[in-house]
């Protein structure tokens, strides 16, 4: 199923954003406050499948696309807690699950880590010591060949100061379908939770 308009009207400083609001919201224990441009995460735990996605058809993403988000996180005592701040793919599912054609970002209470993981290979190139609890980043996803995905990750709104870049390779004509606001990384440890947030999703589509 196809939803064209689900970034429409959603706009803020004449810049649209995806509208959170109209994806679909797997949450069993209430971790998430979802506004039209904001996802806020409240101690999501590594022992729960739950996520914010929308379903854009069958291969929408495809050669070329550049996507920006804003992201931040605040740990809690326990470490190793994590929540995924974007994703994209072709399965609806957690962080925590191999062998699937989705990519994702996530942050990690160890070394406050920001990684950038190939589900399908589990390939995973992370940055430490890259956040600061309740400091906004600056994402952008960007698939610069047709198998080469790179996430960059600034410290300014305007994305001219790069921090670092992370890099995924993909298979030649990988399209993707479904994009995520948030996911868990679902491990089986309940005692293991983060408190995130992620904002102003910008797909740059008409």
């Amino acid at each position: 199923m196809s939803l064209p308009l689900l970034g429409a009207g959603a706009t803020k400083g004449g810049v649209t954003y995806e509208n959170f609001t109209t994806f679909t919201e797997v949450d069993p224990n209430s971790r998430f406050a979802v506004a039209a441009h904001q996802i806020d995460v409240d101690g999501l735990t590594r022992d729960e499948d739950a996520y914010v996605y929308g379903d854009y058809g069958v291969a929408h993403f495809g050669a070329t696309f550049m996507h920006d988000f804003d992201f931040q996180a605040t740990p809690t005592a326990s470490l190793y807690g994590i929540c995924g701040v974007y994703g994209i793919g072709n399965t609806i599912t957690h962080i925590d699950e191999s062998g699937v054609e989705n990519l994702a970002v996530f942050v990690e209470h160890y070394h406050e880590r920001v990684s950038f993981l190939n589900l399908e290979n589990d390939n995973r190139d992370a940055e430490e010591y890259s956040w600061v609890t309740g400091t906004w980043y600056y994402g952008r996803v960007l698939r610069t060949s047709e198998t080469n995905v790179q996430l960059r990750v600034y410290t300014d709104a305007e994305r001219t100061v790069l921090a670092y870049t992370l890099s995924q390779t993909i298979a030649s004509g990988r399209r993707y379908r479904y994009l995520y606001g948030v996911q868990s990384y679902n491990s089986e440890h309940a005692e293991r939770d983060i408190y995130a947030k992620v904002r102003n999703l910008n797909i740059h589509e008409p």
